[in-house]
């Protein structure tokens, strides 16, 4: 198995604290037992956030609907966090503002996590088992200086994984359990990158790629789903399509902003199936998701979407968004948390 090196470039810097059970740790000293149930079994869901720079302020986009979503995923696997951990919404949303500030970034990638932690009694350990239910909830967050997230063009590789019945794993909720198919995802697309790249088949700016391989995930109807961690859009004839919560997709936040924000620029935003082969002949196709923000997809499968460049509407939807989150729209403002 090749492992492969992380550019200096995309790896964030640490910053001086994290937020642990309420209290401010060095970023050195926040650490997990290694019984920690969460590094056994996977229990444990998580939210990824951005705080941008504004005009008035350092604000978090739509962190009341991140952290809302955050307490509903750990309720889907029987975590309370009011009850189990001690802290409300509202008390979460403070301890990320607090620590912004702490940490002075202007410009973060926020990860709160709620997970099963390790119980210290003394001479005895606590739980190593399969039900959760024994062992305590805890809550972290975590806020970094974000780099790039991959090239600006996406070009697409259906992965030979599906995306599990929802019978088999709630995948509603973002439980880092979930996140296991997404790695194969990731991992499968990353090594046709790869390929890619040796081949010369990648566009190139300089130094810098334009393009970069992302997967595409099937549900077990044969339906495209998501990306490793991405939503997707399909253009056609001027009609936006995106897949329904119903195919095994996470209700992600920056999808239903894009879906508004499509809405508001007049245009019609549909929710329903979609075949692989029609996303082959879209006019134009785009991702979205916190990290990737809207990256458009310029080939899926080694076909060409449109004319292999950035659509019109995939254009207007990134200048308009960025916009939006940077508090330059005014109906959208309600959507940011200002830190001061």
């Amino acid at each position: 198995m090749v492992v492969l090196k992380t550019p200096s470039n995309k790896m964030f810097k640490k910053t001086k604290y994290i937020w642990y059970n309420g209290r401010f740790l060095k970023w050195d000293d926040a650490k997990v037992h290694i019984t920690t149930h969460a590094l056994h079994y996977a229990s444990l869901v998580f939210e990824g956030i951005r705080a941008y720079k504004t005009k008035k302020d350092v604000a978090i986009f739509r962190g009341r609907d991140h952290i809302k979503r955050l307490f509903e995923s750990a309720k889907i696997f029987l975590m309370d966090i009011e009850k189990d951990a001690g802290y409300t919404q509202e008390d979460i949303l403070e301890a990320i503002k607090q620590l912004l500030k702490k940490n002075e970034i202007k410009e973060a990638y926020i990860r709160p996590i709620v997970f099963r932690d390790y119980t210290d009694a003394g001479d005895r350990w606590g739980f190593l088992g399969l039900n959760p239910l024994r062992c305590k909830v805890s809550v972290a967050i975590i806020t970094f200086e974000f780099p790039p997230f991959g090239a600006p063009n996406f070009k697409l590789v259906t992965v030979p994984y599906i995306r599990p019945n929802p019978m088999s794993l709630p995948m509603m909720a973002k439980a880092s359990a979930n996140y296991l198919i997404s790695q194969l995802a990731s991992i499968y697309a990353t090594y046709i990158n790869t390929l890619a790249e040796k081949a010369g088949y990648l566009r190139k700016e300089g130094d810098s790629l334009i393009e970069s391989f992302e997967g595409l995930l099937v549900d077990d109807n044969g339906f495209i789903t998501e990306g490793p961690g991405e939503n997707i859009f399909m253009v056609k004839d001027g009609i936006i399509y995106t897949p329904p919560v119903s195919s095994q997709i996470l209700r992600g936040i920056t999808r239903d902003s894009v879906m508004k924000i499509l809405e508001y620029m007049g245009y019609k935003v549909v929710e329903r199936n979609i075949l692989l082969s029609e996303l082959y002949i879209a006019d134009e196709v785009f991702m979205t998701g916190t990290a990737a923000e809207i990256k458009p997809v310029v080939e899926i499968d080694f076909r060409p979407i449109g004319n292999g460049k950035p659509g019109e509407i995939t254009r207007k939807v990134m200048e308009f968004f960025h916009r939006v989150v940077r508090g330059e729209v005014e109906e959208f403002e309600h959507w940011l948390d200002y830190v001061d």
